[in-house]
C-alpha cells in the first residue's frame, strides 16, 4: 500500500495535478446524433444509479494485464456476457472480456480513477454501452463515452466531474442521466462559466 500511495503522490505531480485547472467540457465525437438535453428532477427518479464517487476506503487490487499494471476493477454485463473495466491510473481505461482479454482500450485526457459501466437500449432495440470515467481530481474532469455492440465509439464527451450515471427506460428507449459539477473556471480567467450539472441524452 505504501508504494501505491508514493506511486499516486509523483503522479500527482508529474501530471501537474496540484494545480487545480480545468478540463474544458466539450463534445469530440457523434456519430450517431446523440440529443444531449438538461434533466429535470423527475429524471432524478432514474433506474441503476452508479456512483463515480471514490470510496476512499475501498482496496487497490493490483494486478497486471498484458504487460499493464491495474489497480481498480469494475464489473459489468453487455449483450448477457460479463465483462470488466480496468483502471490503471493513467490516461486510459480498459474493456477486459471474462478470459481478461482486451476488448478495448479508451483513452483520457487526464489520468482515471474511477469508472463505470450501463448498458442502454434504443427504440429500435440496438444496445449501446455507456461508460463515464471519473479523472484527476484536481482537473474536474470526466469522460462520457457511448460503443456499439461492437465496441466502436460513437460518441465521447469531456465534461465536470461526475458524480453519478444511471438510465431511465422511456417509450423512445433508455435515457442516460449524467450528473457532474455545474460551473467551471477557464485557465487565466477570472470569471466562472456556469453549466448543467443534471443532463439526459437520448440515442435517435
Amino acid at each position: 500500500m505504501k508504494y501505491l500511495l508514493l506511486y499516486l503522490t509523483l503522479l500527482l505531480f508529474s501530471c501537474g495535478g496540484g494545480g487545480g485547472e480545468y478540463y474544458a467540457p466539450n463534445v469530440s465525437i457523434n456519430k450517431i446524433n446523440v440529443i444531449k438535453q438538461q434533466a429535470s428532477n423527475s429524471d432524478m427518479l432514474a433506474l441503476e444509479k452508479l456512483s463515480l464517487e471514490r470510496n476512499s476506503d475501498r482496496e487497490s487490487k493490483e494486478r497486471i494485464i498484458r504487460g499493464d499494471k491495474y489497480y481498480y476493477f469494475s464489473e459489468f454485463q453487455f449483450e448477457n456476457k460479463n465483462f470488466m473495466l480496468a483502471i490503471p491510473i493513467k490516461n486510459f481505461i480498459t474493456i477486459i472480456d471474462s478470459n481478461e482479454k482486451i476488448v478495448k482500450k479508451l483513452t483520457t485526457p487526464k489520468y482515471t480513477i474511477e469508472a463505470k459501466a450501463l448498458s442502454l437500449r434504443s427504440k429500435q432495440n440496438e444496445r449501446y454501452l455507456s461508460i463515464l470515467v471519473q479523472q484527476q481530481t484536481t482537473s474536474h474532469s470526466s469522460t462520457l463515452y457511448i460503443l456499439d455492440k461492437n465496441f466502436t465509439v460513437v460518441y465521447k464527451e469531456h465534461l465536470l466531474s461526475a458524480f453519478w450515471m444511471a438510465k431511465k427506460k422511456s417509450s423512445s428507449g433508455d435515457e442516460l442521466i449524467v450528473s457532474t459539477e455545474n460551473r467551471w473556471k477557464p485557465q487565466l480567467q477570472e470569471n466562472w462559466i456556469e453549466v448543467a450539472g443534471l443532463n439526459k441524452y437520448q440515442i435517435p
